[in-house]
């Protein structure tokens, strides 16, 4: 079996960094997607996650590309494996617009001591917090070229927060890390929960 094709790889939840930007400004989505693609870490796109990656035709990013729904690619942690990932996009419905950049439990089960996370309460901070902060590292170099509203990394966190409620302050507990936009740059603000 191979990257793609492994059984349930694409399964058991998933670890995301998700970017809010503003709704119908779909050109800032777009260069969100173009700058995640071009990071030197994924390998991609392609368009079948039932086929390996040499099995199909590598594709650079590009507009027409969003119609496929999710796209897929390859990833290299800061670990020496290689793994599968994939992006897609959510339009809200009078809501906002979200890039999403995940990675499945059972990818990452590959590399990571995962265990049942996030149904277990074993300790999982060794490989958690070095991958968030990973994470927000993709979400700083996207952000310093295509410009999002609020950035979240962790577990599913797609659409948990939106930056208009973060209006009247940041939560003082986190169960995810929060990206947001200030005056003079970018505040990474890591998760505090466990």
């Amino acid at each position: 079996m191979g990257l793609f094709t492994t059984e349930d790889v694409w399964n058991g939840g998933f670890y995301e960094l998700a970017l809010e930007y503003d709704t119908g400004k779909r050109p800032g989505l777009i260069e969100g997607l173009d700058q995640l693609w071009r990071c030197k870490e994924l390998e991609g796109c392609y368009l079948h996650a039932d086929r390996d990656p040499d099995e199909q035709t590598r594709l650079a990013f590009q507009p027409s590309l969003l119609s496929a729904g999710h796209l897929f690619g390859v990833v290299q942690l800061p670990a020496p494996t290689r793994i599968p990932c994939g992006t897609c996009t959510v339009d809200e419905d009078g809501g906002s617009d979200w890039l999403v950049f995940y990675i499945t439990m059972s990818a990452l089960g590959s590399v990571y001591g995962v265990g049942g996370f996030p149904f277990d309460s074993g300790d999982h901070e060794s490989w958690r917090v070095p991958l968030e902060e990973w994470l927000a590292n993709i979400g700083r170099r996207i952000f310093s070229r295509a410009p999002f509203r609020l950035g979240l990394v962790g577990f599913e966190t797609s659409g948990e927060i939106r930056a208009s409620e973060l209006l009247g302050g940041i939560p003082k507990q986190r169960r995810m890390g929060l990206l947001v936009p200030r005056d003079d740059g970018l505040e990474w603000l890591p998760r505090n929960e466990k």
